[in-house]
């Protein structure tokens, strides 16, 4: 495969070209009338038009996420929709273990914030913060930063160097958390 993404030579003849939404978009990708296009995280492709400016290709979009960040439903943008597995099956059947999920709340109310939940239940612990936006995760930075917690984000624009840099810190403990937008899983 080729990845099609700044940093990167291109190799056009490839048979399999691997590429995020917004390389696509920068770039101004050329889709071919019989290509066959997957896209993950298929609820932020409505963002570059890129399935209405190539409707002789054939689009396959996979997402866990309901909704587009503006809340529209996926339907504007797709034709079909296939449900998978309940995360209840998934972790019934082994697939996926079932996840602790830690919060501040009293009455279904929730009354403290990322960082007091982490020097709660996390506190000296490497962490990896999973955001919804970039605002989101620089809402998190700074709440994690006003309790002291050493945090960095990480998004789309975030260099490579800068991405290995701040992992470097994480390991050798120079840095507490990364609040991270739709990089690792």
């Amino acid at each position: 495969p080729a990845l099609y993404m700044a940093g990167h030579a291109f190799d056009s003849g490839a048979q399999v070209i691997v590429a995020s939404l917004q390389s696509m978009e920068a770039r101004e990708f050329k889709v071919l009338p019989n290509d066959f296009v997957v896209v993950d995280e298929a609820h932020l492709a409505h963002s570059c038009d890129l399935v209405a400016t190539h409707p002789d290709a054939l689009w396959l979009g996979l997402t866990a996420t309901p909704l587009t960040a503006d809340g529209r439903h996926l339907g504007d943008s797709w034709d079909s929709l296939v449900i998978g597995a309940a995360p209840s099956t998934l972790v019934a059947g082994g697939v996926v273990v079932e996840p602790d999920v830690y919060t501040h709340e009293m009455e279904g109310v929730v009354v403290g914030g990322p960082a007091m939940t982490w020097r709660t239940y996390a506190d000296g612990m490497r962490t990896l913060a999973f955001c919804r936006s970039v605002r989101h995760a620089a809402d998190v930075v700074a709440d994690y930063g006003a309790y002291g917690v050493r945090a960095v984000m990480h998004s789309a624009s975030t260099s490579s160097a800068v991405r290995e840099v701040d992992f470097a810190r994480l390991r050798a403990r120079d840095l507490d958390a990364i609040a991270n937008v739709g990089l690792y899983r």
